[in-house]
């Protein structure tokens, strides 16, 4: 009997019910297990609890900014492969650079659309 390779785990992480049942919906059709958390704390135990393969953060969550979610993590475990999800920045390099800084791998801006959602998952997995 041969053993299966774990799923990876994606933890869904924003305030918004809509965007995480969406977002579940679509990423455990590829396979993907997904966890979810709706504010900043919740997102730190639930972190601690499965060690997921990749969060997907909010940056506007109650209870903790995501910033110093973020940041939390990325200090105790800086392999961690996170992308922001925020509609408060738009692309430019002077916004991407500041998200590197804070230790996110890449960010979405919100309204963001599926297929670029996957992409950017399967991208940054691969990495």
């Amino acid at each position: 009997m041969e053993d299966t390779p774990p799923k990876i785990k994606i933890l869904i992480a924003d305030d918004i019910l809509t965007i995480r049942k969406l977002l579940s919906m679509v990423l455990m059709k590829q396979g993907y297990e997904v966890i979810e958390a709706v504010d900043g704390e919740e997102t730190l135990l639930k972190f601690e609890q499965e060690r997921p393969n990749l969060i997907l953060l909010d940056i506007m969550m109650p209870k903790m900014f995501g910033w110093d979610v973020l940041q939390q993590i990325k200090k105790e475990h800086p392999s961690t492969k996170v992308i922001v999800m925020t509609a408060v920045y738009k692309k430019s390099s002077y916004r991407r650079q500041t998200i590197h800084e804070y230790g996110a791998d890449e960010f979405i801006t919100k309204p963001f659309k599926i297929p670029e959602v996957l992409a950017l998952v399967e991208k940054i997995l691969n990495e």
